[in-house]
């Protein structure tokens, strides 16, 4: 193996350790802040950084970060992550949009998992301005979490797996908009809290993190060559020589 080959194996297996670090490491913090959320309704910070961002936003901006929080609902959510997983698709990349696709369900699976467990009453108007009163799932934020999950994904998977082109250009930017907005967004909707968030972010990035684990064991086009140019075992070149010096004979000498 020549050095370029085994500098690139290496590489490829300390990604592959340093995510799974990061699986562990991001899944044990998430589980003492989850722990913390579970025991109180909100921690003192939460109502502080609300109010304050609820007042340093202008009208016109807190619009546009209400039509980012309109696309996390469901169904646009959905239909947003089925258009962006048909995009890749479409443009032929097969493995890519089958790991969007685990990206998507993983993250919508593991929220809904969490918001039972943790079961966090959502910001009481009275703290902080609410813009809609809805009922389970404050603790994590769905939002975040689907889009950091679906979209960081994205981001990532197309700039490893796509040439850098205009469309790339402008699929990862929307993305990273999407992913960085949409925090913020729901910070100030009032509808979650900024640990609600923080900890969608957390539980969002450890979906990546998977995702990117996933990609990796896709073999590539060297290793299934090197599958198939495996040595025959012991014996069977000898056995392949007489068989074809017995299909050049009239007739084959039998024992």
């Amino acid at each position: 193996m020549s050095s370029a080959a085994c500098s690139a194996v290496f590489r490829r297996r300390s990604l592959r350790w340093t995510l799974s670090v990061y699986v562990v490491a991001g899944l044990a913090a998430l589980a003492l802040l989850s722990a913390m959320a579970h025991a109180r309704a909100f921690f003192a910070v939460d109502p502080l950084i609300e109010q304050w961002i609820q007042a340093v936003i202008p009208a016109t901006l807190g619009r546009v970060l209400d039509a980012v929080s309109w696309v996390g609902f469901p169904p646009q959510v959905d239909a947003v992550i089925g258009l962006g997983i048909l995009i890749v698709l479409t443009l032929g990349y097969r493995w890519e949009a089958a790991c969007l696709a685990f990206a998507g369900i993983t993250g919508a699976i593991s929220w809904f998992g969490m918001a039972l467990l943790v079961d966090r009453p959502r910001p009481s108007p009275d703290l902080v301005h609410v813009e809609r009163v809805l009922g389970l799932g404050s603790y994590p934020s769905g939002h975040v979490l689907n889009l950091t999950s679906f979209f960081g994904s994205f981001f990532i998977l197309t700039w490893l797996g796509m040439p850098p082109t205009w469309y790339r250009a402008m699929m990862q930017s929307l993305s990273a908009l999407l992913v960085v907005c949409i925090g913020v967004a729901r910070i100030y909707s009032g509808e979650h809290w900024p640990s609600d968030v923080l900890a969608g972010y957390l539980q969002g990035s450890v979906v990546v993190a998977l995702t990117l684990l996933l990609y990796m064991r896709r073999p590539t086009t060297r290793t299934r060559a090197r599958t198939l140019e495996k040595p025959a075992p012991a014996g069977s070149a000898a056995i392949r020589s007489v068989r074809k010096g017995c299909a050049r004979r009239t007739t084959c000498p039998t024992r």
